[in-house]
């Protein structure tokens, strides 16, 4: 319950503020004109007692005051108030209790004028008929008119602007000065506070605060009538025992804050304290059940023996190549170990577990062993007192990782959860696989859609927590909502059988609980007991399933309260203890899931979840290539706690803080880039020549890390310039070792040009950086030898050519010469076109003309068949060349 100060009502008309008449009004106007008129009226009024030194401003007079105490309509300043309570004793009224009422806590001058002469008194109204009016009351409080006392109690000391004062108001709880209850039920009461506001003119009394809460009875002060009988509520508390991760990767601690939490005073050890407190010793059976996150199991089981934390805080994580030198460094010192042992390994992940005892760069010793221990054995035995539901591993956004079609997250983390409870707590009985409530689902803030809840189902979960808001169930017959329903998914099948936890049925109390202010929760403690009392007597009682947020932070005074609280109402027979497997036996009516919207907008962001599923993939790539061949180490040791590290790499934590997810997704990318970047093609020399068109490429590859990795090398940008590779088997480079690797190649000319040698693995990722090469090739290409080969094909036709030319022509001649010995050989004959005629070294084509018409100069000087007359002397002709001379004279003699 609050004040009217936090209520929005229409406005009503008001009892219990002192007699107010038209006279006074009158007198009170008069007074105010006399005043600015500098004028002093006295008039007759209502008399008000002051006292000896009066606290309102000097200056006003006595009819100032009497004139305004009763003027101010109630509207104006019943508000000026503001109420925190800090206890309501007795929570409920019962035969053999206390028969005052008390209300304790702080009230507040909210207004900008002083408050004096303030003064109280409690009312009462009549009992509330049903749980609907309950509900009416708590949501819209009436002015209770039933039981009005006729006097007011002063209240000490003046309130200025903006001050606040402690109050106890008290009221007798029978008889005819007090509340006047008889009978038991609900009862509305309401403290109502008068006072005077101190205006400029003077005080102006009015109702200037309002109290309102309800008052349960079950049984009268005194009497001995029998507590009324009725149906008890069936309750469950949810009590969630769940952290931040404070988990780096392989075992380091990133900050000491849980130890912080556990200590004593801390959040995590003040709720166990509850639990194992005398208070909640006194619940029924199955009316508690602990919400667990295996992570938080984890993380202190890792405490109870040597572990490291980062420092200073704040500081980034030390790389894993850090442990891994320390762990070797711890290895050539150590002596060696005992044969035979068969002691188990206490680490959940499956690491060797001795990361804490190393010294490693970086961080410090771990102090918190026995104070972790002594918390791990206390949160065990509540376990086995109490069901358990136990989280998916470090609480992942799971509607979030579904929406983002990351299902696998979910399902890694629902069986690393139960894999780590298994090997902290064995077999224990309420974390087992068999029992129905460490299968139950509960999304944070109860909210999931159909497609998280068929995920979580195929991941094992048999039954669900939701709230209200985030699912659509109809009311049953008697139009109450319903308690527990099978929630459809978005697949064909039956749907998973869930408890619907009513948050308006509970009040509010996780807003109590939160807030670290005792004095809200009595307000609220005062309306759920209310509720459940009304439900009782009116035989409607709904299945009350009251879940705070996961990482709820009660002070122990709100947690004492409580228990006390539950505790009355258990032996008042208010409530009953409900397991949930009990309720969902229960589940008659289905319903379907109304993911809300305001969830949605705090889900982790969907660039967040890319980056988890990105590393996810590289990590399952690398494991695959490194497990592809035989190795000199185990890839697991390193693989293993990085892969742990992505589960809970989604928490809900990293909603409000990630530093912790993006500390530990950024190692387990450095380390995944350090073992890929440790394989590099070596760059000492980058220039390389190839001799021939099919010369091989050779270059030198280095292999840094303690793996053997399977690569192949890839050119790029040879296309363009005729250098070509053809297909080359996995070259296995061995681990700590450098190996030669020939690329063939075919080259199409010859010249310098650029390419990139990249190492590619099986999985077609890369390995190391890409490296430019420098490549000179003296070759010449295909093309090159067909040019030639085409060239000197040419060359031969055209001297074959020639041959058969000067073949040709020989013939000619000899036939023509052959023909010059039938007859003589006149002009155009054949032995005019130089039969017998043989090709000296100096003829040419161009000399052929000349040398015809010599030949037919010849023919015609030479005489008929006859004896040869005697030259007779004249001009000397020009001389013939000399081969025209030989075969003039073979003709002369051939004649002759």
């Amino acid at each position: 319950m609050i004040s009217r100060s936090d209520r929005q009502r229409s406005r009503r008309p008001r009892i219990g503020a002192r007699p107010r008449t038209a006279a006074v009004v009158f007198t009170f106007l008069a007074a105010v004109v006399g005043t600015l008129l500098g004028t002093a009226l006295t008039t007759a009024g209502p008399a008000a007692a002051a006292p000896a030194a009066p606290p309102w401003p000097a200056g006003l007079t006595a009819a100032h005051l009497t004139a305004a105490h009763l003027t101010a309509p109630d509207t104006d300043y019943s508000t000026r108030l503001t109420f925190a309570v800090s206890s309501i004793d007795p929570t409920v009224v019962t035969a053999g209790g206390p028969a005052t009422l008390t209300i304790t806590g702080t009230m507040t001058n909210s207004g900008p004028e002083d408050l004096v002469d303030l003064s109280y008194r409690i009312q009462r109204g009549e009992a509330l008929r049903s749980t609907a009016a309950v509900h009416d009351e708590i949501a819209t409080p009436s002015e209770p008119v039933a039981r009005v006392p006729s006097g007011f109690e002063p209240i000490a000391g003046s309130l200025a602007p903006g001050a606040s004062a402690p109050f106890a108001f008290t009221a007798a709880l029978t008889g005819a000065d007090g509340l006047d209850i008889r009978q038991p039920g609900v009862y509305p009461v309401m403290v109502n506070v008068n006072g005077a506001v101190v205006l400029a003119n003077g005080p102006l009394e009015a109702r200037i605060g309002e109290l309102h809460l309800l008052l349960t009875v079950l049984g009268v002060p005194g009497s001995t009538a029998p507590t009324p009988t009725g149906t008890p509520t069936p309750f469950n508390f949810v009590w969630p025992m769940v952290d931040v991760p404070h988990l780096g990767v392989d075992g380091v601690f990133l900050n000491d804050d849980l130890l912080t939490a556990i200590s004593p005073g801390g959040r995590l050890a003040t709720l166990l304290d509850s639990l194992t407190g005398p208070t909640m010793s006194t619940l029924p059976a199955g009316a508690l059940t602990v919400v667990l996150d295996p992570q938080l199991l984890d993380e202190l089981n890792r405490m109870t023996g040597p572990y490291r934390v980062v420092a200073p805080p704040g500081a980034s994580q030390p790389p894993l190549s850090a442990i891994d030198q320390a762990a070797a460094a711890a290895t050539s010192t150590a002596p060696p170990a005992a044969t035979g042992s068969t002691a188990p390994s206490t680490n959940p992940s499956g690491d060797p577990g001795d990361a804490g005892a190393l010294d490693i760069p970086g961080t410090v010793a771990g102090t918190g062993q026995q104070v972790a221990a002594s918390y791990l054995t206390r949160l065990r035995a509540v376990a086995q007192t109490h069901p358990v539901v136990l989280l998916p591993y470090g609480d992942p956004d799971v509607v979030a990782l579904v929406r983002a079609g990351m299902t696998g997250e979910v399902t890694a983390a629902q069986e690393h959860g139960r894999e780590v409870a298994r090997q902290v707590w064995g077999d224990l009985a309420s974390v087992s696989a068999g029992d129905p409530t460490s299968t139950t689902a509960f999304p944070i803030d109860g909210a999931s859609d159909g497609a998280t809840l068929s995920t979580l189902m195929a991941g094992g979960a048999r039954t669900g927590l939701l709230s209200q808001p985030s699912v659509e169930v109809p009311a049953d017959a008697g139009g109450r909502p319903a308690s527990a329903a099978v929630i459809a998914t978005d697949q064909d099948g039956p749907g998973l059988p869930t408890v619907v936890a009513q948050t308006d049925v509970l009040g509010g109390l996780d807003k109590l609980i939160t807030d670290h202010q005792p004095t809200g929760w009595a307000t609220k403690v005062n309306a759920l007991t209310a509720l459940l009392a009304q439900q009782r007597a009116d035989g409607t009682a709904t299945p009350a399933v009251f879940a705070p947020t996961r990482r709820w932070s009660p002070d122990s005074a709100a947690l004492g309260g409580l228990g006390q609280l539950l505790g009355e109402l258990t032996r008042s027979s208010m409530i009953v203890g409900a397991p949930l497997a009990t309720l969902t036996q229960g589940a008659q009516q289905t319903g379907t899931t109304d993911y809300p919207t305001a969830a949605r907008d705090r889900e982790l962001s969907p660039q967040y979840l890319q980056r988890i599923a990105t590393d996810r993939a590289d990590l399952a790539a690398l494991r695959t290539a490194l497990t592809s061949v035989s190795q000199p180490a185990d890839p697991a040791t390193v693989l293993d706690p990085l892969d742990a590290a992505l589960d809970a790499a989604a928490s809900t934590a990293f909603r409000t803080d990630p530093t912790v997810g993006e500390a530990n997704l950024a190692t387990v990318e450095s380390t995944v880039q350090g073992i890929r970047s440790g394989v590099q093609i070596a760059t000492s020399s980058t220039n390389y020549t190839l001799a021939s068109s099919s010369s091989p490429l050779v270059l030198t590859v280095q292999n840094s890390t303690a793996y053997d990795v399977p690569v192949t090398v890839q050119l790029t940008g040879g296309e363009m310039v005729g250098l070509t590779t053809t297909d080359q088997p996995v070259q296995i480079i061995p681990a700590g070792r450098s190996q030669q690797v020939k690329i063939p190649t075919e080259v199409t000319r010859s010249g310098q040009f650029q390419v990139t040698a990249t190492l590619v693995g099986p999985d077609g990722l890369t390995w190391g950086d890409p490296v430019q090469l420098s490549v000179q090739s003296s070759a010449y290409g295909a093309l090159t030898v067909i040019l030639m080969a085409v060239a000197g094909g040419v060359l031969v036709v055209m001297v074959a050519l020639r041959i058969r030319q000067r073949l040709r022509g020989r013939r000619a001649r000899i036939a023509a010469a052959a023909q010059g010995t039938a007859g003589p050989a006149g002009p155009g004959s054949a032995d005019a076109g130089g039969d017998g005629h043989q090709d000296q070294p100096g003829d040419r084509r161009g000399d052929r003309p000349q040398e015809r018409h010599s030949d037919r100069l010849v023919a015609e000087s030479v005489p008929s068949p006859g004896p040869s007359p005697v030259p007779t002397p004249g001009p000397t002709p020009t001389p013939p060349a000399k081969a025209t001379h030989q075969r003039s004279d073979q003709r002369q003699d051939f004649r002759s």
